[in-house]
C-alpha cells in the first residue's frame, strides 16, 4: 500500500466503509501518519480486533510496537472507553476527547490524533445525538492542533443518517477513498 501523508495539518474526515480490507487500509495509513509525525494517537477500533489490526498494521509498517509501549499509540477498546466515560453521552465523549488532547500536549506531542470505527454510537445516541456529538467534536478543531477520523460502517446505519453524520465533518469523504490513500 503506498502512503503519501497528510498535507492538511487539521482535520475532521469521516470514513464510510464497507468491508474489513477498507477499514484496516485505510485507517493504517492515517495511524501510521500520526505515529511518523509525532503525534499521540488514540484510535479505537470497534468490533475489530485490536490482535488483528496490529498484525495487519506490521505487514505494511514498522514502528508499532515501540508506539504502543511509548504510550504515543493508544487502541482502546469499547469496554475500556466505557470504563473510562462511565456514562456515554454526546457531553462526555466530548470531554474525553478534550481531556486526552490537553494531556497530549502537556506531554510535548505536536500534534493530536483521534478516530476509530464509530459505529458503537449507534448503541447510546439517537440520530440527533449522533449529530451533536460530531457537530461538538468539530469545535474541538478550533481549539487545538488535531486530526480525527471517524469510521462508519455502512450496512450499520440508514443512508440518510449517514449523510448527516458525514456532512458534519469538515472533510466529508464518502464513499471509501480519502485523498490521501493511493
Amino acid at each position: 500500500m503506498d502512503h503519501t501523508p497528510l498535507k492538511n495539518d487539521q482535520m475532521h474526515g469521516c470514513l464510510v466503509y464497507d468491508n474489513q480490507e477498507q477499514f484496516l487500509e485505510r485507517t493504517i495509513a492515517y495511524v501510521r501518519d500520526g505515529i511518523e509525525s509525532g503525534d499521540k494517537v488514540v484510535f479505537m477500533l470497534g468490533d475489530i480486533d485490536s490482535k488483528e489490526w496490529i498484525r495487519a498494521y506490521d505487514h505494511v509498517a514498522h514502528g508499532l510496537d515501540e508506539a504502543l509501549n511509548s504510550g504515543q499509540l493508544l487502541l482502546p477498546t469499547l469496554e475500556q472507553m466505557e470504563k473510562i466515560l462511565g456514562k456515554v453521552t454526546p457531553g462526555v465523549v466530548i470531554d474525553r476527547w478534550r481531556q486526552m488532547i490537553i494531556e497530549a500536549l502537556k506531554e510535548g506531542y505536536e500534534g493530536f490524533r483521534g478516530g476509530g470505527d464509530a459505529s458503537w454510537l449507534k448503541n447510546y445516541f439517537n440520530a440527533d445525538d449522533g449529530i451533536m456529538y460530531e457537530l461538538g467534536v468539530s469545535e474541538l478543531f478550533d481549539e487545538f492542533p488535531i486530526m480525527g477520523l471517524c469510521c462508519y460502517k455502512r450496512d450499520q446505519f440508514p443512508k440518510m443518517y449517514l449523510d448527516l453524520l458525514c456532512s458534519k465533518h469538515v472533510h466529508p469523504w464518502q464513499p471509501v477513498l480519502p485523498q490521501w490513500i493511493s
